[in-house]
């Protein structure tokens, strides 16, 4: 018995023998595709060829005529479907192309609006760039106009500093220095007297009294001053001779003495008052009176005076005429005292 179709049998095509009013040949064909790489069997059915029968004509119908293909898809559709689907694709094509053109020119417009903003702003960043320039440049010179006020105020500072933590006297050449040759003539100075006791007595006579002699004057001791490191005479009136280290010119004159904060006493009552300087020229030449003074016992400890006149000559020894003293009954003290010049030009001949 051939093979029975289901889907005819249950459409009635076989008659009460089960024997099929038409036989037909099926033609394999894939429901799956195949993979690459792989078979498969039995992927088809088995197909068997239609053969004539009396009831061939009562199918005709529903078989395609003419050997036309039930598969095409144009026949499925009317003139009128199909020119409809065709307006709307050639609609919808133009629509898309309009929208197309338009977002262009909308683009270029765009683009060049935009280079046209980068152009003013490339401009205006231009003027702003040298604006900031020349601005830098203002700056820069009030810049250095400041610097040099405020180091020409650090200079002034600096040497008002200086000038109270460095006497004057000591940026001066000191030609009453011992250390540079200059010493005191003794025999032409008043006798010294002691202040502190002796330190070494014989049945009540002093042997030796702590040293302090004319020479203590100039040996160069600066500020501050050491109390009791000093030079006395007695009385208020004294003078002192030295031979400077070299002829001078002679322009200013240092004279010191201890601080009333340093003395005991709270002020300093042993120190010179006024007092005169003298320039000799040789040995035994006579003395030119080259100016009076007063120091000042609550100034500083080391007190410059300059001469009025210095133009009188060059001198080889100085003499130191103290005249009073501000109280001291018994005594005066004399700790420094320092002669400043210049030293005459030497001509050298061939």
């Amino acid at each position: 018995m051939a093979w029975q179709s289901c889907r005819l049998l249950s459409m009635g095509y076989y008659d009460k023998e089960e024997e099929p009013r038409l036989t037909y040949k099926e033609t394999p064909f894939r429901v799956f595709r195949r993979k690459r790489g792989r078979r498969r069997s039995g992927a088809g059915t088995v197909a068997k060829k239609l053969s004539p029968s009396p009831l061939a004509d009562d199918v005709d119908h529903l078989l395609p005529q003419d050997g036309g293909d039930k598969n095409s898809f144009w026949t499925r559709f009317s003139p009128k479907t199909v020119a409809g689907l065709l307006f709307i694709i050639l609609m919808c094509f133009g629509g898309c192309s309009y929208i197309m053109y338009d977002s262009s020119r909308t683009g270029v417009n765009q683009s060049s609006g935009w280079l046209e903003n980068m152009g003013w702003a490339g401009n205006d960043l231009g003027k702003m760039q040298a604006q900031l320039t020349k601005l830098q440049d203002d700056m820069a010179g009030v810049d250095v106009k400041m610097m040099q006020m405020q180091l020409k105020e650090l200079q002034d500072e600096l040497f008002g500093l200086t000038k109270k933590l460095l006497p004057v006297a000591d940026t001066m050449p000191n030609f009453a220095l011992e250390s540079q040759g200059a010493n005191v003539l003794h025999h032409l100075t008043s006798q010294t007297y002691y202040t502190q006791p002796p330190l070494v007595t014989f049945w009540g006579i002093p042997l030796w009294y702590p040293p302090a002699n004319p020479r203590t004057v100039i040996q160069g001791h600066s500020s501050p001053l050491t109390p009791g490191h000093c030079w006395a005479f007695a009385g208020r009136r004294g003078h002192l001779l030295i031979s400077l280290s070299h002829p001078v010119t002679i322009t200013h004159v240092t004279l010191g003495h201890i601080s009333g904060m340093q003395s005991t006493a709270g002020f300093a009552y042993s120190a010179p008052r006024e007092f005169s300087v003298y320039g000799i020229k040789t040995a035994n030449g006579e003395t030119t009176r080259l100016g009076t003074f007063v120091y000042d016992p609550n100034g500083e400890s080391l007190q410059t005076f300059k001469l009025p006149d210095h133009t009188k000559g060059v001198f080889r020894f100085v003499k130191l005429q103290i005249e009073s003293n501000w109280g001291h009954p018994e005594y005066t003290c004399v700790y420094n005292f320092r002669v400043h010049g210049k030293m005459p030009l030497i001509s050298v001949t061939p």
